[in-house]
């Protein structure tokens, strides 16, 4: 079973589509950072209705201890991206995680973390 990351952006994307379970295909276990829920909640949209009901089921809200990589990470990047990085690290998930990020995450790589992978170029 694979494990998921997943920060801001492809969340408020498939919510509003009423398609966000499209992340736990495969029976994916997906996990967002607790920067990431909050940010989401802030705008109470379809979006935020939908990580809502599915935090309650299927999602996990995974808090980052380690708030010094956050905040050498967020220099470059939302909090919610950077969590998400710390959040694969500390996690020791060793298969890729597809992480929907903007185009500033491939030219703020700040550590290697072969458990990443970028699939969208958005921004």
């Amino acid at each position: 079973m694979s494990s998921w990351v997943v920060n801001t952006s492809p969340l408020v994307f498939l919510g509003n589509l009423g398609r966000l379970e499209l992340l736990r295909y495969e029976g994916r276990e997906v996990y967002i950072p607790r920067a990431v829920a909050e940010e989401i909640a802030e705008k109470p949209d379809a979006a935020a209705q939908a990580v809502q009901a599915a935090c309650g089921t299927w999602m996990q809200v995974r808090k980052v201890t380690d708030q010094t990589a956050v905040t050498l990470v967020q220099a470059a990047l939302h909090k919610g991206e950077a969590e998400a990085i710390v959040l694969v690290q500390r996690a020791g998930i060793t298969q890729r995680v597809p992480l929907v990020a903007t185009r500033r995450i491939s030219r703020a790589v700040l550590f290697s973390c072969t458990s990443i992978e970028s699939v969208s170029d958005a921004g």
